[in-house]
């Protein structure tokens, strides 16, 4: 008799059905515990999977919301023990402060993937201003010297990423910054003229912090665009900037059976239309219910990062079934449902982080990121001899010749459906051959 399936986030313990979900480590201090373990109150197998995946479902969603205040707990607590040391007078009440301060420092170092570990221990011990407290003045300075408000608005947005990471000027240093920069990159696929720019700004604010002597005018300015990051004229250039790499049609698949393995069935998602649409990661996630035109199957992309963006793209044939399941299941009016916004109102930073994660485990490189399945769409719209004028309309490019660029009111529906019908997916691959698969990635 074939025995049944159990899914990995149940367990049997006294004939009951318990459901359990392991806490990530560099957050157990917070949740408490190592693991979520809560009763079903049955031992009928199918009631306890549909009960347990509601319990999970809220664990994911407490885990998200951890994960994006952790790095700021992490900081009030090491402020505070900073001001706790430079107001204490007591050399014993000093020296029990900084064993505290290290002995946190230690616990740090045991949890993986922790940014936190060496700038926590500096911030605690050394002192520093809060960068958030001087962006206003420094913007009321910039403001003076006769900048246009739409440059204005570009450097607040632009300096908003230096302190949605770093919440003090003790952490600013060169090491650090070109990780933040890396992992900004890695998230929401910049381009070097975008690096380059945010670079600029953050040294900009960096020199009025020194000029005003809010930190030491000795310290050398640690915003300056990595070298991998640069641009060059010149052909086979060793400093030209390195570009995403394109997935294989298989690579991709086989990602999605992982997610979908892993029970991160959103993710699982979030391939599959991104494989469909070639739309970029923060355009799928921002959908909502009423962005997707099931009758006249097509998707309204109204929130995207270019003028160009702004576009219908066709409900490929593949795509429409699943579709059809996510609108009507929808919780919360989006067409992938539960994803945790930041401050900002970004709705993919969490998701794409696990995709990043995922695929680093599958031994991709760090040339490999959600973007590179957007590349995957192009080459195949390109080998499939689509005009690239009707790849833009669908990607959202901007277009490059003069006639197209200026004078098209853009291709139609019919002509982009042809074109986007080329993309051909086997996302029911078995799980022999997405391991065979798997060996090939690693040699890659």
């Amino acid at each position: 008799m074939k025995k049944p399936f159990i899914p990995r986030y149940l367990e049997l313990r006294y004939n009951t059905w318990f459901a359990v979900y392991s806490v990530p480590k560099n957050l157990r201090q917070y949740v408490g515990k190592d693991k979520y373990r809560k009763s079903t109150k049955t031992n009928d197998l199918k009631l306890a999977a549909k009960i347990a995946s509601a319990y999970v479902l809220e664990w994911k969603q407490e885990i998200d919301s951890l994960s994006s205040i952790s790095s700021d707990t992490y900081i009030s607590s090491a402020l505070d023990l900073n001001r706790q040391l430079r107001k204490s007078n007591d050399a014993g009440l000093k020296e029990t402060i900084k064993e505290i301060i290290e002995e946190v420092h230690q616990d740090f170092k045991k949890l993986e993937d922790n940014y936190f570990e060496d700038s926590f221990r500096d911030m605690a011990l050394k002192p520093g201003i809060i960068l958030e407290t001087s962006v206003k003045p420094w913007i009321t300075f910039e403001r003076n010297k006769g900048l246009k408000e739409k440059t204005i608005d570009q450097m607040q947005r632009d300096i908003k990423w230096l302190t949605s990471a770093f919440k003090t000027t003790t952490t600013l240093t060169r090491e650090n910054v070109n990780r933040w920069i890396d992992a900004c990159v890695e998230e929401h696929e910049l381009t070097s003229s975008s690096i380059k720019r945010i670079m600029m700004t953050c040294s900009n604010f960096h020199n009025y912090l020194s000029d005003e002597e809010l930190i030491d005018s000795n310290l050398i300015n640690p915003f300056k665009v990595p070298k991998k990051y640069q641009k060059t004229r010149k052909h086979n250039s060793k400093n030209s900037i390195e570009s995403w790499i394109p997935f294989e049609n298989e690579e991709v698949e086989y990602l999605y059976k992982i997610a979908v393995d892993n029970n991160q069935s959103d993710l699982a998602n979030l391939i599959y239309i991104a494989a469909y649409t070639g739309a970029r990661i923060e355009e799928i996630c921002s959908l909502q219910i009423k962005d997707v035109h099931l009758k006249d199957e097509y998707l309204a992309i109204i929130d995207s990062k270019t003028k160009a963006g702004i576009r219908k793209v066709p409900i490929h044939s593949k795509l429409s079934s699943l579709l059809n399941t996510l609108v009507s299941e929808s919780k919360d009016g989006f067409l992938i449902s539960n994803l945790p916004a930041n401050k900002y109102g970004s709705r993919s930073g969490a998701i794409g982080k696990r995709f990043g994660r995922l695929k680093a485990k599958e031994g991709f490189s760090k040339l490999h990121c959600f973007h590179s399945i957007r590349k995957t769409v192009t080459t195949v719209l390109e080998n499939g001899a689509v005009p690239e004028n009707v790849t833009a309309d669908i990607l959202g490019h901007k277009k490059i010749h003069m006639s197209y660029g200026i004078y098209s009111g853009g291709n139609n529906l019919l002509n982009k459906r042809n074109a986007i019908e080329k993309l051909s997916f086997d996302f029911g691959m078995g799980m022999e051959s997405s391991k065979s698969f798997s060996k090939l990635t690693l040699i890659r």
